[in-house]
């Protein structure tokens, strides 16, 4: 708050008024502590100084009577009395952003693998033997049906760039360098997660969503039940079994919507669905874990989402341990612009051992 000449001409004013009160008043046992301090020695002075550093910055080192002089002589509701000197408590907590939930690294099964170098090849049997029946003394046909192939976690990197002023980390009543900080971790755990579900590939990892070899269907219209037990057979049918579910929020009320014939609730007064519970923490007795990270509209029409479920021990996440967080204020613009930069690296990747074991339904309308 910006004090004007006149304001402070009157502060003054007021403070050696009340230093005056203060001095005179000294014999008599009105003030409590301050009149002890003031009897204690009769040329202790009160300091205007330390008054306004007490007020403004709430600093009272050494300046015990400053500061009952300031708060017991002067008034807090005008100004010009003392007001401006009672500044507004900023709390030192921060009301963080609500974010979205993260959800593959949660979901039952999932591998990670810590990587010491930038790629990693796994082998893999594609295809199995082939057996054949024969009788007595009849020549053994070769098997030359098995075959094998690999996957591949090439880490890709996921990087964030603060740039923050000396000033905000040296005035800010908050840790502004310890906020970014936390903002950078969190904020780069969403980005993993959504490139884990709908990466496209190229500079980040693929995800289920664009994986050319899991199962996909595309509704392009409203989600029952039938559709969730297609997914679920779709995985079955290739030897799997769904795991846990992915979708956002929207599927549940979708599925809490659901009416008969008669127009009655499906899943009202404790009915459960396919198996599951009423309160959609779980479909069809499967773990769903709704999260914001998944789009409601383009996926792949206007207004439409997905979901994404699967047998999750076979996703594996490979990684450097880690999100490496490094600051300079000496190199370059940060040095010529008097600014600490703050750097976030994160290396990671993804590979499905079966991806024939994931399922999206895409197209989910409203």
């Amino acid at each position: 708050m910006k004090i004007t000449k006149t304001e402070l001409d009157s502060l003054s004013d007021s403070i050696k008024k009340s230093i005056a009160e203060l001095k005179t008043s000294g014999e008599r046992q009105t003030h409590g502590e301050i009149e002890k301090a003031v009897t204690s020695n009769q040329k202790e002075r009160l300091s205007l100084i330390k008054c306004i550093r007490g007020g403004l910055y709430k600093n009272w080192d050494d300046a015990k009577i400053e500061k009952q002089a300031v708060q017991k002589e002067l008034g807090e509701e005008l100004g010009t009395a003392g007001g401006f000197l009672v500044p507004t408590q900023i709390s030192n907590e921060l009301i963080e952003l609500l974010r979205a939930q993260t959800v593959v690294r949660k979901m039952p099964g999932v591998r990670t693998i810590s990587m010491e170098t930038d790629k990693l090849d796994m082998g893999r049997q594609d295809t199995g033997v082939s057996t054949s029946w024969g009788g007595e003394n009849t020549t053994i046909a070769e098997d030359t049906t098995i075959t094998f192939g690999k996957i591949s976690l090439n880490l890709r990197k996921n990087v964030c760039l603060y740039e923050i002023s000396r000033e905000l980390i040296a005035d800010a009543r908050i840790g502004a360098e310890s906020l970014v900080r936390t903002e950078l971790s969190e904020g780069m755990a969403l980005s993993e997660d959504l490139a884990l579900l709908e990466g496209t590939g190229g500079t980040q990892p693929l995800g289920l969503y664009y994986h050319p070899r899991v199962n996909s269907t595309d509704l392009s219209g409203t989600l029952d039940l039938d559709n969730i037990a297609d997914a679920i057979y779709a995985i079955e049918a290739n030897n799997g079994m769904v795991t846990g579910w992915a979708s956002h929020p929207r599927l549940k009320q979708t599925l809490r919507t659901l009416k008969d014939s008669n127009g009655q609730y499906l899943f009202a007064d404790g009915k459960t669905i396919l198996g599951g519970d009423a309160s959609f923490s779980t479909i069809s007795g499967i773990p769903f874990l709704p999260t914001t990270q998944v789009p409601i509209t383009l996926r792949p029409g206007s207004g439409e989402s997905y979901l994404v479920g699967g047998q999750w021990s076979n996703f594996i996440i490979g990684e450097k341990p880690g999100i490496r967080i490094e600051s300079t204020m000496t190199g370059g613009d940060s040095f010529t612009a008097d600014q600490v930069w703050i750097k976030a690296v994160r290396r990671v990747d993804c590979a499905l051992r079966h991806p024939e074991t994931f399922v999206v339904v895409k197209g989910i309308a409203a």
